[in-house]
């Protein structure tokens, strides 16, 4: 017979196994929703490679070099066409504009990073080669449970 204290681990064992399974299917839902790019044709993110630009901080006062992330891209499959993922947050304070569920964008990379095919990072210290503007996620919030 089984103590009470077997019983409840029993049952964090099953809540946990629940809930990384919910957490799997989530994944795949996010992976498979589509985003148009600038090819004019849609493609499941999941099937894009993320290209995540970081750039160079320069040291000053106490405080050494580093590097910060900035942009991401998504790589066009058909055409190799580079695709910056927009948000405008311009309705939202700035100092609000980077809190999780606030802003779109860091709404957006937090829940949406693992749902890409592959993350490559790329640094520069000259800035990103050009690329087509995609607001195509912006526009489509509620689509991605993107805040409003």
């Amino acid at each position: 017979m089984k103590s009470a204290l077997q019983k409840a681990e029993d049952k964090v064992k099953r809540a946990s196994d629940a809930l990384t399974k919910a957490k799997d299917d989530l994944l795949l839902v996010r992976k498979s929703l589509k985003v148009e790019c600038s090819c004019g044709l849609q493609h499941s993110l999941g099937e894009l490679t993320l290209t995540i630009t970081h750039f160079y901080v320069e040291p000053y006062g106490y405080h050494g070099d580093y590097w910060t992330e900035s942009d991401w891209y998504f790589v066009c499959p058909s055409g190799g066409y580079k695709n910056r993922l927009l948000f405008n947050d311009y309705n939202i304070p700035y100092e609000h504009r980077y809190e999780l569920g606030r802003g779109a964008e860091v709404t957006f990379k937090h829940l949406y990073r693992n749902a890409f095919i592959c993350i490559f990072p790329e640094y520069s210290k000259h800035g990103v080669q050009s690329a087509h503007n995609n607001v195509w996620i912006d526009n489509h919030r509620k689509d991605f449970g993107l805040p409003c």
